[in-house]
């Protein structure tokens, strides 16, 4: 599971990198052991995260990245780059938590996501059986590309959809191109290992079904 979770943050970092902002401060909400963050920092970045996960906040400290238990302890500091990995279809209120992280943005700043999409979930209708690959109880919202412009629409901002599915095969060799380190991640202690391979099945699953299980998301005013 280690090796999936890095393979999919590699994907944003090669977003970031290639469409965005080489340096800056960043702020990953939803920052579990900080993998997105130890990446980046590698890489130039000031790095600071959100996570309500006491051991995860602990292993991050002990790995030098600061990492706040909520929003209101960050007080009134601003970031070029708010990430929500796998965040926003977790919250009671979407456009809620959106509001607050664009309160944390820099002038020139962006939030940059990854959520599960759902563009053909009409599919399903005749076929039930296959909901269990789709649905999760700690999801409260699915979301469709469509869906996520609106709300982003309805706050002002800009959305740029990063959909790539050749990019898993790719990204190893365009770090190595681009001479960009990647540390050695240990194993996740917080997830146990049954939970791995229930997510990698899920995930093929879903895939097969709609042709991609998650896009990457610019969001910006």
């Amino acid at each position: 599971m280690d090796e999936v979770i890095r393979t999919d943050l590699n994907d944003g970092i090669h977003h970031i990198i290639r469409h965005k902002k080489t340096s800056g401060k960043v702020l990953d909400f939803g920052c579990g052991l900080g993998f997105l963050l130890q990446i980046l920092k590698s890489n130039g970045y000031s790095v600071s995260g959100v996570e309500i996960s006491k051991i995860a906040i602990e292993y991050n400290r002990k790995n030098g990245i600061p990492v706040f238990s909520e929003i209101g302890d960050i007080g009134g500091s601003t970031f070029d780059i708010v990430s929500a990995i796998d965040v926003i279809e977790h919250m009671e209120s979407p456009m809620d938590f959106l509001r607050s992280l664009i309160q944390l943005l820099s002038p020139q700043g962006f939030i940059f996501i990854r959520l599960p999409v759902i563009n053909g979930a009409l599919f399903l209708k005749d076929r039930p059986e296959e909901w269990k690959f789709v649905y999760s109880p700690y999801h409260l919202h699915m979301f469709s590309t469509t869906s996520l412009r609106y709300i982003a629409g309805k706050l002002g901002l800009k959305v740029e959809i990063i959909q790539d599915p050749k990019l898993h095969a790719t990204f190893s060799g365009y770090l190595i191109q681009k001479g960009i380190s990647m540390p050695r991640m240990r194993h996740n202690p917080i997830v146990p290992p049954w939970i791995y391979a229930k997510y990698l099945f899920a995930r093929s699953r879903y895939k097969k079904m709609f042709g991609s299980d998650a896009v990457f998301a610019f969001l910006s005013r």
